[in-house]
């Protein structure tokens, strides 16, 4: 795993009556399944994470790239990594102008397609805080500022209308609600393509099928549940929307390579 961040030297968290104070941010690469972060009471700041690569879940919701997450100060923060090489980049801040753009955020989760310009801004406040001795903190304000408008550009966005955009929501839709299962023809139609249209665009994107791609969201909640739960089997089945627990169990080791109580052992030795 490669980790990477700048910590400033406000880095107790503590929430200053300043208009903007910048925290800290960074990415990580290549992060493992499992990798998990769990703050109950949250922090004193705001932390904006966006997901770059790979699969999450955060706060018991399932994220894919893409997606833009913003926990305000306080609020219980859980996000762990549910497939392996993942990849994520985060800010966290504060101050009024802060509270002016995040606080009117009304869900925690946003779809917000290619955002470069936020990882461009944790990959060059790194490099630039770390070749100075005391950095510019007019700069990184005025940078932060700049990178805040962005964001509330995208969180205030109408809906997409681009294919690719068009995509993003349907795969939002089956990792929000992953046992519904709908079909390709119905899948197609949200986007407003054909259905071989709309598969091989979704392959091209996501570099899988929807089938496969649903499959595995609904496989990665399978290990969430059997590893933080008692439940039995028959229950994630049916939680999962399977007919029964033995065509789940036969997904399941297919796609893990043991059953699910193998599995459940496995992790809780």
């Amino acid at each position: 795993m490669i980790y990477k961040a700048f910590i400033n030297a406000a880095r107790d968290s503590k929430k200053t009556n300043e208009y903007i104070t910048f925290k800290n941010c960074g990415w990580s690469e290549k992060q493992h399944i499992g990798t998990r972060t769990y703050r109950p009471e949250g922090r004193n700041d705001y932390l904006i994470l966006y997901m770059s690569k790979g699969k999450f879940v955060c706060n018991g919701q399932n994220l894919i790239p893409g997606q833009l997450v913003i926990y305000k100060p306080h609020e219980p923060q859980e996000y762990i990594c549910m497939e392996e090489d993942s990849s994520s980049y985060w800010l966290h801040c504060c101050g009024d102008a802060v509270d002016t753009v995040l606080g009117q955020a009304d869900k925690l989760i946003y779809t917000v397609g290619d955002f470069k310009e936020f990882t461009d801004f944790c990959v060059k406040t790194l490099k630039y805080c770390r070749s100075q001795r005391e950095p510019n903190t007019i700069k990184i304000h005025g940078d932060l500022l700049s990178i805040l408008c962005k964001i509330e550009e995208k969180i205030n966005k109408k809906p997409f209308l681009g294919k690719e955009e068009k995509i993003a929501l349907v795969a939002e839709h089956m990792a929000s609600n992953f046992s519904q299962r709908l079909s390709n023809e119905e899948y197609a139609k949200m986007c407003n393509m054909s259905k071989f249209h709309f598969i091989r665009k979704f392959t091209e994107y996501y570099k899988t099928t929807p089938k496969s791609y649903l499959n595995s969201i609904l496989m990665n909640q399978a290990g969430l549940l059997l590893a933080s739960t008692d439940m039995r089997v028959s229950q994630i089945a049916e939680e999962l929307g399977f007919t029964s627990d033995m065509y789940f169990s036969t997904v399941f080791k297919k796609y893990y390579g043991i059953s699910p109580l193998e599995y459940r052992k496995k992790k809780n030795v």
